[in-house]
């Protein structure tokens, strides 16, 4: 297929699928293990064992004497009674744990994190750091920590026991088993993956994504309370147990497959056995299975073995049959105190006991029904120590379908109780609830001054909860709705009055439709992106409006709004004291404040008399930290047009004051260590550049030759330092660059270069390209200098939004100036400010952006999550913490906001409550407004929503017939009441207008629905007028004083059966606009097509253009060539042309595979791109090469062309619906790139997938990168996205994935030339979303 096709796909995920699946509260992460010294394992796949072969290992392994009886009449008294030895874990000499000797030094530091393992990402403290994962999560299990052994006292040789960290195991789609352990580094977590296991061969995990995975291992995972073993089953047929040891960094050592005949409904370990001493057998391991075998009959499995023995001693007990009339259980829970399992059915608890397991003892068996208010069972959950129950018994929390979430108390067979303790609003399909110690919460709540009243229950007063204690609960919904709660007080009295919100956990899904629209223009604001991305999602009351983005989350911290009118912001930080010291700078002055961080106080330092020395009188040029050769204190240098001064902030001295001459003001400054330059000019506009030296409190002069600056117009300065020599770099107005080195305490000159000429004469000739703006012609007006891979690097911003890369070097003592890239972000100036990470740089210049030049030269947006953008003027870094950034910065409207900025990419998504359900959307570009239907009952049947003012509207119905201009009097139902909307569109009108003589072009755009009749089984389409009516409107009176929509009934026509069609009694699914007078339009399989005639102001009658097999979802149109695309929904897809003459569609193209064709969009150069219902899969067909290889009677010339039609194929784990998109960064804006080479694919799981256009060329490029970055490493831990064989390969043809090249960066790659990483970089960056 590669070698005849010249397109391909580059497949980035924009936004993975937020749903929940597994929440691990209190996840033990120890922060004082040593990571350089742990090397992750490659392992291998072990055999599946069959029945037969187990038994004979069993015996043949089994000891002579180790039991005399058969195995299932062994008694529960018995079995208690064996006791094993314990592991000793500090014996061996040799003894490592991650990499560390244990006996001489290890002891774990321990905290506790939340962990959120989603589709396909892994997420730290409810969202706060997030990790994507390199192919979907099928199951997941936390792997507890191995117990240490720890000497307290060397004297009297006392132990104390204590427990290693945990680990995370996931089950991966692509068939892969990955332990993963979290590592702090610098002040962040970050999970790498320490063992890999194949759970499958090659070819097997590539044909079973399109084949059944009943037998692939890796459906559930299961992990022992001790950590001593795991297991791994599949649907059907095949466990997989894990030992594990205290050696080896505590990965998985050995393992063994076994064979069972029939269908793994569900498994679990079994409580750990308490022997006579009271002293848990945490060496002894049962596991218990579920199962339906092939003659439909349920059995129990059992296995059991000792942990310190080989895995080929395991027991395997004879099966246990349950009754015939058994029903289906949705989950097993096993129980501690009672010694069995709670079987958990949809309307009542099945105990069952071991020993009726290994006995057949119809005693140890009982069922509990449940009470019909409680509604059917969704999840569980078993907390880690009692909720309601103090004592020794056994609990486990149930969620139902009515948003309850019950206690399950069991004290004994016959004695099992249930308690209401919590509810939410919508069903549970995942949650953990957790009892939190005091202090963890004392901060967080608010005191009551009610006190609850006591609830009726069978409970003794000591076990009831009481209003000290405290409660966790973190949970997520189907629905849409995910939440961290904190409940205090007793559970059993009205728990809704004590649960306090800690978070909302943002969940798009379920995705109903989505939306790409183009960016509003909006007047002095440059915005990051061309489009917006748009869905509707959720259902009932969490039905939603959503804008998804991506980018750096800003959050408001504190605002103060009289400093509106400062134009730069500059701070110092004083850590002792929790104060922030402020330097406003105004146009013509300057002001000091100090905040309190503590407090949230600003005060005004300027007038107070112990900052008098502080000049307030002029702007403030620069305030920066100079060097001194006094250690013990921070010394800042204070510029302004009239003065420079040097401060002591701890211990607020004034160091030093130089007042310049009245007739001079300083324009530019810039400091480098102990050494300040500046650029003055005096009454004549003499322009002259002077550097001066600080030392031992004085400002020494340094001489510049040559200093006066004739007839130039300087509009930077900046000090830079190559290969340890000082330069000043000048920038001019006209693109000059001036530069200054330091030659034996002199500043001398050093040659010069233009940026514009570097630019135009680079081999990277980027005027080319349509987006850059002609003549190029930049104004230096800021830099920064970095060092990366040996070779610095001078990143310059222009005055008119850009800002270019170069890299520079010293050859033959000369410093050459080489041009990288230029990249534009705004239409104005660029500000450059640094952090506490030399490689990372926020950027302000209106819009707000941060740079992390170690890993693209590309930024990434900064975003506030509100109604509408603010242009940011000046930001200053304060300081960071492990999770965000601390910025101050003077911001439209608002003045000085202190913000929070997330350091890693997350979701900056907005949304707008409909409080209805909604099924589809368009967007109406010309009233900036959202039509939503819905086409269910008890909820409106269309919704408006207002773009700008980001709310929903009131909307009224019109009829064009009523007399009455009252609107409130004339409104008519548009919908009859069985009636409701199943698709719409626009529909654009062009006609011309006599104006003053004049033919002008006018257009109407009007509203199209097609609507279903559920009572009748009728079709109809209608049309529609859509107004938005201002308050102040004069041709309508209403009494409300706010914005409302008219929806004005036009032209309706029910779809009638014509002559020779036996059904039109179908939904309509789709329509489109053909021409300007032209609408297509989908009843059942029938298109239809009706034209508006103008002259006659009416629609003609409508005309069946083609009869397909089965029924129309989707229509499409090629703006090239007015090809007709067609996609049915149990057949395949078609192209046609419409011929005029016969009023019929003749088809020039149709798939010859039988397809289930969900979506479809065009792709350029004549293609298109089809989604597969039934496999999940994104397909290209090129229409070119389909007509290449027809011969005259329209037969393919050669068989072997038939494979060549489909140039693409990609595989989801999602059903993907298509859309064509944009999405162009604004350095991309206007380029020469088509709509039409670039689509996205959702899911309904709310995830988001870009798919770009390339060349051969640049597929080549990108594939050679793919091939070296997942080479075999062994020195080091490998990284989520370490190797390809982790990700879903062998699926996808002619496509590159990019999210195996995430961590790809661009200045320290060394897989490829600069010129190339650069390309890739680019490609990389090409979608902003």
């Amino acid at each position: 297929m590669e070698g005849s096709n010249d397109t391909f796909l580059l497949k980035q995920t924009l936004l993975s699928n937020n749903i929940i699946n597994y929440i691990f509260n209190d996840f033990q992460v120890s922060i004082n293990k040593d990571f350089t010294k742990i090397q992750s394992v490659h392992s291998h796949n072990d055999k599946v064992l069959s029945e037969e072969t187990w038994k004979e290992l069993n015996q043949r392994h089994m000891a002579p004497d180790s039991f005399e009886f058969d195995d299932d009449d062994l008694d529960m008294d018995e079995l208690m009674s064996l006791t094993k030895p314990k592991i000793d874990t500090i014996e061996s000499e040799d003894e490592t744990i991650d990499g560390i000797n244990v006996k001489q030094s290890y002891y774990p530091e321990l905290i506790k994190i939340d962990l959120l393992v989603k589709s396909n990402t892994i997420s730290i403290n409810k969202d706060d750091q997030s990790f994507r994962l390199p192919s979907v999560v099928r199951s997941a299990c936390i792997l507890p920590g191995l117990e240490l052994n720890k000497k307290d006292d060397e004297d009297d040789g006392n132990t104390t026991t204590v427990h290693d960290e945990d680990s995370l195991l996931l089950s991966l789609q692509s068939g892969y088993l990955l332990l993963i352990k979290f590592f702090k580094i610098g002040s962040t977590l970050k999970p790498f993956v320490v063992q890999d296991w194949c759970l499958t061969e090659q070819k097997t995990r590539i044909d079973n994504h399109f084949t059944s995975r009943l037998s692939t291992l890796g459906k559930d995972l299961y992990s022992h309370c001790s950590g001593l073993s795991v297991v791994t089953t599949s649907l059907s047929n095949n466990l997989k147990f894990f030992a594990r040891n205290n050696f080896n960094n505590g990965i998985l050592t050995h393992s063994c497959n076994f064979f069972i005949d029939g269908i793994i409904l569900d498994s679990c370990y079994l409580e750990t056995l308490i022997n006579d001493n009271g002293e848990d057998l945490n060496n002894h391991i049962m596991f218990l299975s579920l199962v339906v075998t092939s003659t439909k009959k349920y059995q129990l499995r059992l296995f059991e073995w000792w942990c310190d023995d080989p895995l080929e001693s395991l027991l395997q007990h004879s099966p246990t049959l349950l009754p015939a009339d058994f029903p289906v259980p949705l989950f097993m829970i096993p129980l501690k105190y009672l010694k069995g399992v709670i079987l958990l059915l949809e309307n009542g608890l099945q105990f069952v006991g071991l020993n009726y397991i290994f006995s057949h003892d119809s005693y140890d068996l009982n069922f509990v029904k449940f009470d019909e208010i409680i509604g059917s069972i969704i999840s569980y959950y078993k907390p880690k120590s009692n909720i309601l129950r103090k004592q020794e018994v056994d609990e486990f929390l149930v969620a139902s379908s009515t948003g309850n979430i019950y206690c399950v108390i069991v004290k004994s067979i016959n004695d099992i109780q249930i308690f209401p303790i919590f509810k939410v609003r919508f069903p549970i399909s995942s949650f953990t609830f957790e009892r939190i110690a005091e202090e963890d919460y004392e901060d967080e709540v608010e005191e009551e001054d009610e006190e609850d009243e006591d609830g009726d229950n069978n409970l003794d007063d000591n076990d009831q909860t009481n209003e000290k204690e405290a409660f966790k609960l973190i949970y997520t919904t189907d629905k849409g709705s995910s939440e961290v709660l904190l409940i205090h007080g007793s559970l059993l009295t009205e728990p809704k009055k004590s649960a306090k919100s800690l978070m909302n956990l943002e969940n798009w899904s379920p995705l109903m439709d989505f939306q790409v629209i183009k960016h509003p223009v909006s007047k002095g604001f440059s915005y990051h992106t061309d489009e917006e991305f748009w869905c509707l999602s959720g259902t009932d009351q969490e039905s939603s409006l959503w804008q998804l983005r991506l980018g750096h989350k800003c959050f408001k911290e504190t605002n103060f709004k009289n400093f509106n009118s400062v134009h730069k912001i500059f701070n110092y930080f004083d850590k002792t004291n929790d104060y922030i010291y402020f330097i406003f700078s105004y146009p013509y002055k300057s002001q000091l404040c100090k905040f309190n961080l503590l407090s949230g106080e600003m005060v005004d330092l300027s007038r107070k008399d112990e900052f008098k020395i502080f000049n307030i009188f002029a702007k403030t040029i620069l305030f920066n930290k100079i060097c001194s050769s006094k250690k013990e204190s921070e010394f800042y240098i204070h510029i302004t047009e009239e003065s420079i001064s040097v401060y002591d902030f701890n211990n607020l001295q004034l160091q030093l004051n130089l007042n310049l001459n009245e007739n001079l003001k300083v324009l530019h400054s810039s400091t480098y260590d102990k050494f300040v330059a500046i650029i003055t000019r005096d009454q004549e506009n003499n322009l002259n550049l002077e550097v001066l030296k600080y030392e031992d409190d004085e400002l020494i002069n340094v001489k510049v030759t040559p200093g006066f600056l004739k007839n130039l117009q300087p509009s930077l300065i900046k000090f830079i330092d190559i290969e340890e020599q000082i330069f000043i770099l000048v920038g001019l107005f006209n693109g000059d660059l001036i530069l200054y080195k330091l030659v034996n305490d002199e500043f001398i000159i050093h040659g010069g270069y233009n940026v514009n000429d570097l630019i135009n004469k680079s081999e990277n000739d980027v005027t080319k390209e349509e987006h850059i703006q002609k003549p190029l012609f930049l104004i230096p007006h800021d830099l920064i200098c970095v060092s990366k891979n040996n070779s610095k690097y001078l990143v310059m911003s222009s005055r008119d939004g850009y800002y270019s890369v170069f890299m520079c070097q010293i050859i033959e003592n000369i410093l050459t100036i080489k041009f990288i890239e230029l990249i534009k972000i705004s239409d104005c100036a660029v500000n450059f400010n640094s952090t506490d990470i030399s490689d990372v740089y926020y950027l302000s210049s209106k819009t707000f952006w941060k740079l992390n030049l170690s890993e693209s030269i590309y930024p990434k947006r900064c975003l506030f999550v509100e109604n509408s953008d603010k242009s940011t003027i000046s930001t200053c870094f304060i300081s960071s913490n492990p999770e965000f950034d601390i910025i101050g910065m003077i911001r439209e409207s608002e003045g000085f906001v202190l913000t929070s900025i997330t350091k890693n990419l997350t979701g900056c998504n907005k949304k707008i409550k409909l409080l209805s359900n909604g099924k589809k959307f368009i967007f109406m570009e010309h009233l900036s407004l959202f039509v939503i239907i819905s086409g269910e009952p008890n909820s409106e049947k269309i919704m408006f929503v207002d773009h700008r003012k980001f709310r929903k509207l009131k909307h009224i119905e019109i009829s064009p017939k009523s007399s009455d201009k009252n609107i409130s009097s004339s409104s008519t139902p548009i919908f009859e009441k069985e009636e409701y909307p199943i698709s719409l569109s626009e529909w654009k009108f062009e006609y011309y207008k006599e104006n003053c003589g004049e033919q002008k072009l006018r257009m109407h755009v009007h509203l199209l629905l097609g609507c279903f009749n559920k009572k009748t089984g009728h079709s109809s389409m209608k049309v529609f007028e859509i107004r938005k009516i201002k308050k102040n409107d004069d041709k309508v009176s209403t009494t409300r004083q706010e914005d409302i929509v008219t929806v004005t009934k036009l032209f309706g026509w029910t779809c009638e059966k014509p002559a020779g069609v036996e059904n039109l009694n179908d939904p309509i699914y789709s329509i489109k606009q053909f021409s300007n007078g032209s609408i297509l339009y989908s009843v059942g399989s029938s298109l239809m097509r009706i034209t508006y005639n103008y002259d006659e102001k009416k629609f003609d009658e409508p005309v069946e253009l083609h009869n397909f097999t089965s029924n129309i979802n989707l229509i499409n149109v090629n703006p090239n060539s007015n090809e007709i695309i067609v996609s049915t929904l149990r057949d395949t897809i078609y192209v046609g042309k419409i011929n005029e003459e016969s009023k019929s569609l003749e088809l020039v193209f149709s798939d010859h595979l039988s397809r289930n064709i969900f979506s479809h969009c065009l792709l350029s150069d004549n293609k298109l791109i089809t989604s597969d219902k039934l496999h999940c899969s994104v397909n290209g067909i090129s229409l070119e090469t389909y007509h290449s290889s027809l011969d005259t009677g329209g037969r393919f010339i050669n068989l072997n062309q038939f494979k060549d039609i489909y140039f693409c194929k990609s595989m989801s784990f999602f059903i993907p619906r298509l859309s064509n998109c944009s999405l162009s960064p604004i350095w991309k804006r206007n380029s020469n790139s088509s709509k039409f080479d670039k689509f996205l694919s959702c899911g309904v799981n709310g995830e988001v997938v870009v798919y770009t256009k390339l060349n051969r060329e640049e597929y080549m490029m990108l594939n050679e990168v793919v091939k070296k970055k997942g080479q075999f490493s062994t020195n080091k831990l490998w990284k989520l996205n370490q190797f390809d064989e982790w990700f879903n390969d062998g699926c996808d043809e002619n496509i590159i994935d990019g999210d195996k090249l995430r961590d790809f960066k661009v200045l320290v790659d060394g897989t490829l030339e600069l010129k190339e990483a650069l390309n890739v970089d680019k490609l990389l960056n090409s979608t902003l979303m």
